[in-house]
């Protein structure tokens, strides 16, 4: 309905690196990438947006999870008109791109799937490594938050101006890392230095 017609801002960090740092800061689990659906005038272009796909469970069984992945590769072009989002979010190399960028773990079946067909790559081994790192370090000390939450008999309420200063102290005092979106090198520098 605008007469001129829709304006993109093309987000691209590449051309400007310091932008997209600061974009970062505000919103660390977005990232940028090609805009696949949507108005045609946006398709394409580089936007924001945060990881898409599907999240299970760790303990969710991987040759479940890896049939899963092979089944909707295999009949992925039966399926892809089904419903507007299987045709951008369930399919093969739009999910590696989300992997290749991904703050969170990835599931045993999905790097099985991934290893049969050759897209399993060193950075993807890095960054998995990272990421279960930051897990496990997450993990460890919101448990040691619980256990001086209890012993102080600090209320664990996220309005709770104590429990978040308890809780963002272990963080502070454990070093543990902001989960955010972060490059191959990024993820490099970090394994090195834990």
């Amino acid at each position: 309905a605008n007469p001129p017609g829709l304006q993109i801002v093309n987000l691209t960090p590449e051309t400007d690196p310091e932008g997209a740092k600061r974009f970062r800061q505000y919103l660390p689990a977005y990232s940028f990438g090609k805009t696949m659906a949507g108005p045609k005038e946006f398709q394409g272009k580089t936007g924001w947006g945060t990881v898409g796909g599907m999240i299970c469970h760790a303990d969710l069984d991987a040759d479940l999870v890896y049939n899963l992945i092979k089944w909707t590769s295999d009949n992925f072009d039966q399926i892809k008109e089904l419903h507007p989002f299987i045709k951008f979010f369930m399919n093969v190399p739009g999910n590696k791109r989300t992997i290749d960028g991904m703050y969170l773990p990835v599931h045993d079946g999905v790097i099985r799937f991934l290893k049969e067909k050759g897209m399993w790559t060193e950075a993807n081994e890095a960054r998995q490594q990272y990421n279960l790192k930051v897990q496990q370090m997450y993990i460890d000390g919101f448990d040691a938050a619980i256990k001086e939450a209890k012993a102080k008999k600090i209320p664990m309420d996220p309005k709770n101006q104590d429990w978040i200063a308890l809780w963002e102290g272990i963080k502070k005092d454990n070093a543990i890392p902001r989960i955010q979106v972060l490059t191959d090198a990024e993820i490099a520098e970090r394994l090195k230095a834990m």
